[in-house]
């Protein structure tokens, strides 16, 4: 799954349910992430807009414009590849498990896991 950062959410839900016919996605806030996420469910995408001026996306965005941010491999078994790698307390996204590496070892890459 790839988490695309956006600088405006709204524009982009339109875009993508206009090119690909998608239904709306579901949208929550998650401030541990540093951004708003929009899923379109059962596709392999996910929309980011920044919580705020100075978060990590907003900075990324600004740096790079709207690109991925952030990737998530499917964990058939989320709590076994979870202690494979001794990943934190995964959060709930949409009612999917998710955890992520530890940034600073992947050198800024934002990689994690995804199951449920």
């Amino acid at each position: 799954m790839v988490v695309l950062g956006v600088k405006n959410m709204d524009e982009n839900i339109v875009l993508f349910r206009k090119i690909y016919d998608w239904p709306a996605p579901k949208v929550e806030d998650h401030p541990e992430f540093g951004a708003k996420i929009a899923y379109f469910a059962g596709t392999p995408v996910m929309l980011a807009t920044p919580f705020t001026a100075d978060s990590w996306v907003s900075e990324r965005i600004g740096r790079l414009g709207q690109c991925p941010i952030a990737f998530l491999l499917h964990a058939s078994d989320f709590k076994a590849a979870s202690e494979h790698f001794s990943l934190p307390t995964g959060k709930r996204w949409f009612n999917l498990d998710v955890s992520w590496f530890d940034v600073k070892k992947l050198h800024g890459v934002r990689l994690g896991i995804v199951g449920g």
